[in-house]
């Protein structure tokens, strides 16, 4: 079975930034999976990220690999020990892949190649730079075409369940991490900035809010144009200190670097204004 799931091929490109690349894998038989590796120099350069700031990204993409890897892995468990809670987020939350296919996608990365073809970087001192989860059929919110009138229902209802296990997704303010699946209900990816609060506090009270925030704002700005259902939805609630103390001292500097040195934008706008809206589906 190791042999056979080390079968794997490459698909696609997702994304490649300062923290590394993003691709769509399959394996021989035909199960798809997603893998998150650092980039090699080579891949750095041909993309953009300035020589000053290829080492540090790779250090924060191994550390965020890391975090996303070790929160799968918490999830899964949690998942085999409630039958009907793993029903129920069947499909709608990532899973994390068998090693053999992560091996199995090094190997063909690693392999020799041609004369000045840049080869992947290897794993360095940090352990869980390559991580891998399972594949979600289905557009970003951003992108997708149609919507289920009850999306945002039903996401503040995943939302729930990943707040009674003690999930904090932490990263909801990006639509491109809101999944629209095929019959136009929601999922959740990108848990690389995700944390676990086993005990009940003002921390994990605040990151839940937090969440539930963001979700309520994106909400907002889709049911704009349905006044009978915006007036019903309730206020998305005020931002946290540490929200706003981001907003103030972190955010600029990040924007700096990422918009200012590296000239990609990272989806926090969401579906542009001039786009087409989604079609709403029952």
């Amino acid at each position: 079975m190791d042999q056979a799931c080390a079968a794997v091929q490459r698909e696609a490109v997702l994304k490649r930034d300062l923290f590394g690349a993003v691709e769509l894998w399959s394996t021989a038989q035909g199960e798809r999976f997603v893998l998150r590796r650092p980039l090699a120099a080579g891949e750095a350069q041909a993309s953009g990220v300035p020589a000053i700031l290829r080492s540090p990204g790779r250090w924060l993409g191994a550390l965020l690999a890391r975090r996303e890897r070790r929160t799968l892995e918490r999830l899964a468990l949690c998942l085999v020990r409630d039958p009907a809670l793993a029903l129920r987020l069947a499909g709608r939350v990532p899973q994390a892949v068998p090693e053999a296919w992560i091996r199995g996608a090094r190997s063909v990365l690693e392999a020799p190649r041609s004369p000045g073809a840049p080869s992947p970087a290897r794993p360095g001192l940090l352990r869980g730079e390559w991580v891998g989860r399972s594949y979600l059929p289905g557009a970003t919110l951003d992108r997708s075409p149609l919507l289920s009138r009850r999306y945002f229902e039903l996401l503040e209802g995943l939302l729930a369940e990943l707040h009674a296990l003690g999930l904090r997704h932490n990263d909801l303010h990006k639509e491109q991490n809101l999944l629209v699946l095929p019959d136009g209900s929601p999922a959740l990816i990108d848990f690389q900035l995700a944390s676990w609060h086993p005990r009940p506090g003002r921390g994990a009270r605040i990151r839940a809010a937090e969440d539930l925030r963001h979700v309520r704002k994106i909400a907002r700005r889709y049911l704009a144009r349905d006044p009978n259902r915006i007036g019903a939805l309730p206020p998305p609630g005020r931002r946290s200190l540490l929200a706003a103390a981001w907003l103030r001292c972190g955010k600029p500097i990040y924007k700096l670097i990422t918009r200012g040195l590296l000239g990609w934008r990272d989806g926090e706008r969401g579906r542009a204004p001039d786009a087409a809206f989604p079609r709403w589906v029952d």
